[in-house]
């Protein structure tokens, strides 16, 4: 006999949770499926890429612009299809427990080789957001703006002279400093 359930789901590390500004559960991620207040998979909610992963396998933030849909970006792991993925979430479906929308799995090709490492944080106006990914097999960060206009394709690189291999082991977190002036992983 065994405690787990027939069926589980896991991420190694975390996910992603978002509540309303009252504090109240709307969904949760561990990149791999989406689930509702109710712990029911969101409508829609299943089949989400790249899968399950590590350390910030999944980030959710409200869509700018938006009081009832929110972005859903999930990144890859070492077995998992590479790169940076997002969809979008809308609230108002499925009596108001939400569910993903037909923006399901959009990869982004200018982070192909992102894995394991991604982060959100709001522009200095507060009116949009940077979704920053560590690439491997380069030196570079790739940094895309999410604003009223969707999802900017095309990131701003940076460089840090440090080449990291795409391995299994090299995982982690990213972390910005509250002045946004640096990045740590």
């Amino acid at each position: 006999e065994t405690w787990l359930p027939e069926y589980y789901d896991y991420t190694f590390d975390n996910g992603t949770v978002m509540s309303d500004s009252s504090g109240n559960l709307l969904f949760y991620s561990n990149g791999d499926r989406v689930w509702n207040k109710n712990g029911e998979i969101m409508l829609n909610g299943d089949e989400l890429l790249p899968g399950d992963s590590w350390d910030q396998s999944a980030i959710s933030f409200p869509k700018p612009g938006s009081n009832n849909q929110y972005y859903l970006f999930s990144v890859s792991n070492w077995n998992s299809p590479k790169g940076l993925y997002y969809s979008i979430i809308d609230m108002t479906l499925d009596g108001d427990l939400g569910g993903v929308t037909s923006v399901k799995n959009i990869k982004l090709e200018a982070a192909n080789w992102a894995h394991d490492h991604q982060f959100v944080t709001k522009n200095r106006s507060g009116d949009a957001y940077w979704v920053v990914t560590r690439l491997y097999n380069d030196d570079r960060y790739a940094s895309f703006l999410v604003d009223g206009q969707g999802v900017h394709v095309d990131p701003v690189y940076s460089s840090t002279g440090i080449y990291r291999n795409f391995t299994s082991g090299d995982n982690g977190n990213i972390k910005i400093s509250p002045d946004k002036r640096y990045l740590v992983t």
